[in-house]
């Protein structure tokens, strides 16, 4: 099985999957037939989710990891809101979007995106998204040439800990008004329709 094809089953059992709320969508995948596996080689076996939150500025957001495959580590990500622009000084990233539009930006460049659409992310390069209510929360693959967190067991206490490769730079590249405009009236829109 090469990229694509294991880009396409994931993207066919996401939006095959019932469960209405993409967190749980996400949660009980099944990937213990592909081929991920953890760092060291063994399969990796069932989805783990590493983290839920909002970045400073109210963006939702969930990351769930799925394990390795050709050298680089695959996740799958929910974001919902005005998520800032952030960067990865080691790690080169590819996204898959499967659901959700909106924008991302590539330092101050804001592009639109929709599902279906794949780019790369280079490291060192800000990138942030601003989704559209209006088709609900984004959900992505990442396929990254490593973890943004690692996770690795502290000796002195023998307990899970994690480091982060990332770094806000919403200073440099801060979010677009027009862009925030627009997802501002397309909320009291779909606020509006639902007061009806």
């Amino acid at each position: 099985m090469g990229d694509n094809e294991l880009i396409d089953e994931l993207d066919r059992r996401f939006h095959s999957a019932s469960e209405e709320i993409f967190a749980d969508r996400i949660a009980s995948l099944r990937i213990d037939d592909l081929p991920f596996t953890d760092g060291d080689g063994r399969p990796f076996g069932s989805v783990k989710h590493l983290v839920r939150g909002d970045d400073k500025s109210g963006a939702a957001f969930d990351i769930f990891r799925l394990g390795w495959f050709g050298e680089r580590v695959w996740e799958l990500v929910i974001i919902d809101g005005a998520y800032l622009p952030h960067i990865h000084q080691k790690i080169n990233s590819e996204f898959c979007i499967l659901t959700g539009q909106g924008h991302l930006s590539r330092d101050a460049d804001w592009s639109p995106y929709q599902a279906q659409t794949r780019l790369v992310v280079g490291a060192g390069v800000a990138h942030g998204f601003i989704t559209d209510p209006e088709f609900g929360a984004t959900v992505f693959l990442s396929i990254q040439s490593e973890p943004i967190r690692k996770i690795f067991i502290d000796p002195a206490t023998n307990s899970e800990k994690s480091e982060d490769d990332f770094l806000y730079a919403d200073d440099a590249f801060p979010l677009p008004s027009d862009l925030l405009e627009m997802r501002q009236r397309n909320l009291e829109a779909i606020r509006g329709q639902m007061v009806q």
